[in-house]
């Protein structure tokens, strides 16, 4: 079965930007707890010392964003081309 590159790797990049919009959502509204909550999945014991550190701006939110996207495309355009590409009969 043949993948469609656009629409696989627009609905992927999506995806990926509606999620990277609930993270900094969620570290927005409750910095300290997202980040108790995340150390763990960092490898750090506690996140006592990046505390000051945390927040949001809009210039970073929307280059995030525009980042993940991008990057999601790319990769989602990638692997479909290499799918199709592999896939006999197509």
């Amino acid at each position: 079965m043949k993948c469609y590159t656009h629409q696989l790797s627009f609905a992927a990049a999506v995806a990926m930007a509606l999620f990277y919009t609930l993270g900094a959502l969620a570290i927005y509204l409750f910095p300290y707890e997202t980040l108790k909550a995340w150390s763990p999945l960092m490898y750090l014991t506690s996140g006592e010392l990046f505390e000051p550190f945390i927040g949001i701006t809009l210039s970073g939110f929307f280059s995030g964003l525009l980042q993940s996207f991008t990057y999601t495309y790319a990769y989602a355009w990638i692997l479909s081309t290499i799918y199709n590409a592999l896939m006999p009969g197509l």
